[in-house]
């Protein structure tokens, strides 16, 4: 868990979705931003900057030029898993047919690579305080359309435009949270005096699990535990789908 709220300092490199050389936009913002909140997350549970290829999952989930959906995204995570980067790097200047050419069957299987080593879990309607747990995938209102952009803290986003870093000024339409683990070391869930909380594994914050309802549809196999967990700070609460601040 991120107890300050603040990703800034583990933003990733940055990708154009825009070719200024022939005024193509890819329209992948949704897959753009999956992707950086997914290598912030790397980058701090690793400390080791990693980078996928934004291009590659916005072909793969069926990116059209109206865009495209966060469920059409995230089906194409867990399916391809994602791209390095230099496999399928960005292009300086595109048209759009160029951009989304066919990719090769032997780069589309190194996406398996990712699939092998993290979890992937996905969350609607979160509040600003689930940055604790990770960058918000979060969807603002433009005047003609809507874009996605990755949430790094109250107040800031990391976009696939420049000025990378902007301010949140648009209307925020919905905040969703895309929330990696490592395969075999996921956060544990322990019972303390009938309360159930989810426990970052180096035992430094602690989130409430808000009722049984909400426990069953996040986390219906994962094993519980018997244990003391006054002395781990609790960052908040999830209840139905929400991370509420403490």
């Amino acid at each position: 868990m991120n107890p300050s709220l603040d990703w800034t300092p583990y933003v990733p490199d940055y990708d154009n979705q825009f070719s200024a050389g022939t005024h193509v936009d890819a329209e992948d913002c949704v897959s753009q931003s999956a992707v950086h909140s997914i290598e912030s997350q790397i980058f701090f549970l690793t400390g080791k900057r990693v980078r996928f290829s934004p291009r590659a999952l916005g072909k793969l989930s069926g990116t059209t030029p109206q865009g495209n959906s966060t469920t059409n995204v995230l089906a194409a995570i867990k399916k391809y898993g994602l791209i390095p980067y230099a496999s399928w790097p960005d292009l300086d200047n595109f048209s759009w047919d160029e951009y989304y050419s066919d990719i090769p069957q032997d780069v589309i299987d190194q996406g398996k690579d990712f699939l092998a080593q993290w979890n992937v879990e996905f969350f609607s309607g979160v509040s600003d305080s689930a940055l604790a747990l990770g960058p918000i995938w979060l969807e603002l209102k433009e005047p003609t359309t809507n874009h996605f952009v990755e949430q790094i803290n109250s107040h800031q986003f990391f976009d696939s435009y420049q000025p990378a870093i902007k301010e949140i000024t648009l209307p925020v339409v919905n905040r969703f949270q895309i929330l990696i683990s490592p395969k075999g070391a996921n956060m544990e869930l322990i019972k303390d005096n009938g309360t159930v909380f989810l426990v970052s594994t180096d035992k430094t914050s602690k989130i409430g699990i808000g009722n049984q309802d909400v426990l069953t549809a996040f986390f219906p196999t994962e094993p519980i535990t018997d244990g003391d967990t006054s002395h781990i700070p609790q960052v908040g609460t999830l209840a139905d789908g929400i991370i509420l601040h403490k």
